[in-house]
C-alpha cells in the first residue's frame, strides 16, 4: 500500500519535470488552444460558406432555337462546327 502511494507521488514528480524539462506545457497549451492556423481556417471555413449561399445553382443548357436542353459540350467541338459552317457558307 505504501508503495503504491510513493509510486504515484515519485511518477508525478518525474513526469512533472520531464514535461518542464522538454516544455511539453507548451506543446499542450499549443494543441488545445486556437492558433493563427486554427483561426485563419475557421475565417476560410466561414468564406466558403458564405460563397456558397451566393452562388448560382448549376444551369441547364438550353437551345436557344428550339428550347430544347443540351449538354454542355467543350469549345474545341464549337470552334470545330463554325469552322464547317464558314467553308459551307463559301
Amino acid at each position: 500500500m505504501i508503495q503504491k502511494v510513493l509510486f504515484d507521488k515519485i511518477s508525478k514528480m518525474v513526469i512533472k519535470l520531464v514535461a518542464k524539462k522538454f516544455k511539453l506545457d507548451r506543446l499542450v497549451t499549443y494543441m488545445d488552444q486556437p492558433n493563427d492556423c486554427d483561426m485563419r481556417v475557421d475565417e476560410l471555413e466561414k468564406e466558403v460558406e458564405k460563397l456558397k449561399k451566393d452562388s448560382h445553382p448549376a444551369q441547364e443548357f438550353v437551345c436557344t432555337t428550339c428550347n430544347t436542353v443540351a449538354k454542355k459540350v467543350d469549345e474545341d467541338v464549337v470552334s470545330f462546327e463554325n469552322k464547317l459552317k464558314q467553308i459551307k457558307e463559301k
